[in-house]
């Protein structure tokens, strides 16, 4: 993953002051460097971050908040995943690092992201087991998404159509907006932004069934309607297709949520 511009944004704007996090030390000048073997970050800016997310695979960032009590109790679950899976795990706070939140979409947490091939975010509770939902990441049982590359052409958002591959989930993010694509097995192709009645940021595979990554909400993978949770329908967004790209109009996109 290559976030440079994303460090030169955030150092241009300003990092969000940090304070002693959850950690014994306090937080480091320079960004730390990985050492022989694998150790949990703590209390790291957002630019230090970021440069660590490009030197690691695979990613492994663990989202919380210090007033969350919750959070303070799937600590046992984090630490696990540390020790069975011997991983690098990078603290990610909502009050010190919330231009991370902001930048990936994260809203909730306790949760988990990890990038490995696809990129997958969780919001799990005390009751769930992580080392279950990394190794089902790890052996695809759970296939997360794949940010997809556009183009702007006059009032066009233009996704070129050799990117996509039967049965993978897409996304894009055209300002403060999040477009997810996928072609099911019977090519049916579907353009939607999200559901009716949640928020929809993030989603994974597994089984037949499309999930959110943050609310209990599923859907059927070849149809896309609901199957259980709480979140409604998703959301279609009209578009054309060229020989060549999926087109959707920036006025259009303006009135999905």
């Amino acid at each position: 993953m290559k976030r440079g511009w994303i460090i030169l944004l955030l150092l241009a704007a300003g990092c969000i002051g940090q304070t002693p996090g959850p950690s014994e030390s306090s937080t480091p000048s320079s960004t730390p460097q990985p050492s022989s073997g694998p150790r949990v970050y703590k209390d790291l800016t957002d630019a230090q971050i970021l440069e660590l997310m490009d030197q690691f695979s695979p990613v492994v960032l663990y989202l919380y908040s210090p007033t969350c009590s919750t959070c303070e109790t799937v600590k046992p679950l984090v630490e696990e995943l540390y020790e069975t899976y011997h991983l690098d795990i990078i603290w990610v706070s909502r009050q010190e690092n919330l231009a991370i939140f902001d930048t990936f979409h994260f809203s909730y947490y306790p949760a988990i992201y990890v990038h490995m091939g696809s990129e997958v975010y969780v919001h799990f509770q005390e009751s769930d087991s992580l080392t279950r939902i990394y190794q089902q990441i790890t052996d695809e049982t759970i296939v997360g998404m794949h940010k997809v590359e556009y183009l702007i052409q006059d009032t066009d958002i233009l996704i070129p159509t050799s990117a996509f591959l039967p049965e993978t989930l897409y996304y894009l993010d055209y300002e403060n907006r999040r477009l997810f694509i996928f072609i099911s097995k019977t090519a049916t192709l579907f353009v939607f932004s999200g559901s009716q009645n949640c928020e929809t940021n993030w989603l994974y595979l597994k089984d037949d069934l499309l999930y959110d990554g943050e609310n209990a909400g599923r859907w059927q993978r070849d149809t896309l309607l609901p199957h259980g949770g709480t979140c409604g329908g998703l959301v279609s967004v009209h578009h054309t297709v060229t020989g060549s790209s999926i087109v959707v109009s920036i006025e259009d996109l303006k009135v999905y949520p």
